[in-house]
Formats: structure tokens, C-alpha cells, sequence
């Protein structure tokens, strides 16, 4: 999930052709069975990894990425792979310098040297 920076996709097991074979029937049940329990953990885990992150930001970094466009969505799905994407963006932003914490203005310098005659 983050080497790529893409969810995983389960595929459902396939229907058996031969409905009649019990043996082929109850194997199918547990393959789905198993299917759905790993399912559930992964999302589980997507929700913990979440939480961990959240956890670990600082409140700035917190406040940035609740300024983030696309962090409402992240935040009510508990989206680990979301907030990963908008921290690696926000990260590219400070690499390169181009953040919104920057004054919009110069300050004002002060002289270096004065110089008395």
C-alpha cells in the first residue's frame, strides 16, 4: 500500500461451477469466509495506521493538513493512504519552499551598518 501509494484490491472468490459437490461448496464458503476476515483487518489496520499518524503529527503539522482541500474526505473514512498522499504533498510544498505560512510581504530590513561621518 505505501510503495505505490495505492490501495489494495481483494478479489472475491469465484463462484464454484459445480454446486452440486458438497466438498467444493463448503470449500468455497471457507475461502470466502477467510476472504471477508482479511478484509475486515485490513481496514481495521487502515483505521489504526490512521490514528497512529494522527497521532504522532505535531499540532502544526495537524493544522496544515486540516487546511488541506481534500482532508475533510480523509478525516470522516479514517483514509490512512489519503493522509499519507496530502502529508507527502505537504512535505514537497516545504522541500521546494512553496508554502502558505510564508508572509505575503517583505519584512523590513534594518540597515546593516550605519554609518557616522
Amino acid at each position: 500500500m505505501t510503495e505505490n501509494l495505492t490501495d489494495f484490491t481483494f478479489v472475491r472468490p469465484p463462484n464454484r461451477q459445480n454446486a452440486n459437490d458438497q466438498y467444493e461448496l463448503e470449500s468455497w464458503k471457507k475461502q470466502l469466509d477467510i476472504h471477508w476476515t482479511r478484509r475486515g483487518i485490513y481496514e481495521d489496520n487502515k483505521m489504526k495506521l490512521y490514528s497512529l499518524i494522527w497521532g504522532q503529527s505535531t499540532k502544526s503539522t495537524q493544522s496544515k493538513l486540516e487546511t488541506h482541500e481534500e482532508f475533510h474526505d480523509c478525516r470522516t473514512t479514517y483514509d490512512s493512504l489519503k493522509l499519507i498522499k496530502i502529508l507527502h504533498e505537504l512535505s514537497l510544498r516545504v522541500m521546494i519552499g512553496n508554502t502558505n505560512t510564508k508572509p505575503k510581504t517583505k519584512p523590513k530590513t534594518k540597515p546593516s551598518a550605519i554609518i557616522i561621518i
